[in-house]
């Protein structure tokens, strides 16, 4: 049995030009490092994913040739995209690790880390060192699944539905839309891009209103829904956190459900809901704490998102699969729990 070590890159964190060759030197340094201090020699590789998913095919490749008692750290380089294609690649996997090295645009999960009461920017600086996380403790950590009868997809931090996932999409069609700009004018944009694409979602009659049927443990919550927010941890979109009370080591999914309503009502509180002040008005909102939810949607599409990722659907079944990766802490990092909002 021996320990292995797998670099995936996405090439895209690492625009400026040299970046991504000085990240690949960076992981040669450190191994060499590792030899001229006589440490045991652990094999690694770096590979390059170029295109979404490729990230679920590298792993697999991978662990396909080697011993199925070694153990295989696999390092997720990038951002919540990259991060969500290794996840789909190595859950049920035995001997498989999780090592996030955060060089995104938000790096979602990472946020919800703290290390000796720091948060921020201190932390991102510890979960790149490739020596702490080569040599990092474990946590194990739940995952989400969203299934129906072809296929199924996990995620590390949520699943959206109504309001939320909608935004999500159309700001992904715009930011592909100003592809073509100068970088100073798409981040110049940036702003701009996450508003309007917000408010289309929330002047959307069909996604506010839309009624779906919904089985919560067992529970029927069916009804008119504006969002239906399944999270597995606080942080999302960067600088949000609407479901405070999300812990990724309880076994559990946090659903935080805001009832159908026009534009002008949902607009005034929903700057609240996204950071965390849903206690404020249980009329709108309405937190459970679930391991198991089927919905389906009265319209004949679903939109679904979930990390950032859009998908569509007709029906799907979200559950909690708890400790079902177990993802690297280095520095002694422990998940972040928020205080109650007052």
């Amino acid at each position: 049995m021996s320990r292995r070590h797998l670099y995936i890159l996405n090439p895209r964190s690492f625009p400026l030009p040299g970046a991504l060759e000085r990240m690949k030197a960076d992981i040669a340094d450190y191994f060499k490092m590792r030899d001229a201090d006589g440490l045991p020699k652990e094999e690694y590789e770096i590979q390059i994913s170029t295109y979404p998913r490729e990230a679920i095919v590298l792993i697999r490749d991978y662990v396909a040739k080697i011993d199925s008692a070694d153990t295989l750290r696999v390092y997720a380089c990038g951002g919540d995209g990259i991060a969500f294609d290794c996840v789909n690649g190595m859950v049920g996997l035995p001997n498989v690790e999780l090592a996030l090295v955060p060089y995104g645009s938000s790096n979602d999960f990472v946020r919800n880390f703290t290390i000796n009461g720091e948060i921020g920017a201190s932390v991102t600086t510890v979960f790149r060192n490739l020596k702490l996380q080569a040599e990092a403790d474990l946590i194990a950590t739940d995952v989400v699944k969203c299934s129906n009868q072809q296929s199924t997809i996990y995620s590390l931090c949520d699943c959206l539905f109504g309001v939320e996932a909608a935004a999500a999409y159309n700001i992904a069609s715009l930011q592909k839309k100003s592809a073509a700009l100068p970088s100073f004018l798409r981040k110049f944009g940036k702003n701009l891009m996450y508003t309007y694409g917000g408010l289309q979602a929330v002047f959307d009659h069909s996604v506010i209103h839309e009624k779906y049927k919904i089985i919560a443990d067992g529970e029927d919550i069916s009804g008119a829904y504006a969002t239906i927010n399944i999270s597995n941890i606080p942080c999302y979109g960067g600088d949000k956190n609407p479901v405070i009370t999300a812990c990724p080591t309880d076994g559990c999914l946090d659903m935080l459900t805001t009832k159908g309503m026009s534009p002008w009502q949902l607009l005034p509180v929903f700057t609240g809901y996204l950071s965390g002040k849903f206690c404020k008005n249980t009329k709108i909102f309405t937190l459970r704490r679930v391991k198991k939810i089927e919905i389906k949607p009265e319209s004949p599409q679903l939109m679904v998102n979930l990390d950032g990722e859009a998908f569509f659907d007709l029906q799907s079944t979200v559950e909690v699969l708890p400790g079902a990766i177990n993802i690297t802490c280095p520095g002694g990092a422990v998940y972040r729990r928020w205080e109650p909002v007052k």
